[in-house]
């Protein structure tokens, strides 16, 4: 059984590109909820389908920053980056 754990911060005196915790802003994307479709993209990455349970399907898109993400194939799913573009 999996058990998920929730991390909170303060980031209310972080700078907007470098955090105080030592992380860029970009990499918070990762720790948000899940995407649903025709949301935008915040990131250029490729995301990955989960389930309604949030398990991982299998199934990835390539989304560019500021795109919507694309329908799912079944309802109830959603997105959440699997791998950010490195330019």
């Amino acid at each position: 059984m999996a058990v998920k754990v929730s991390l909170l911060l303060d980031h209310s005196a972080c700078e907007p590109f470098a955090c105080c915790h030592g992380l860029l802003a970009s990499n918070f994307t990762t720790m948000k909820k899940e995407l649903t479709s025709g949301t935008k993209a915040p990131v250029s990455a490729q995301y990955e389908i989960v389930n309604r349970v949030g398990n991982r399907t299998g199934i990835e898109r390539t989304v560019t920053k500021g795109e919507p993400l694309p329908p799912t194939p079944k309802s109830g799913q959603t997105y959440r980056i699997a791998d950010e573009t490195k330019h």
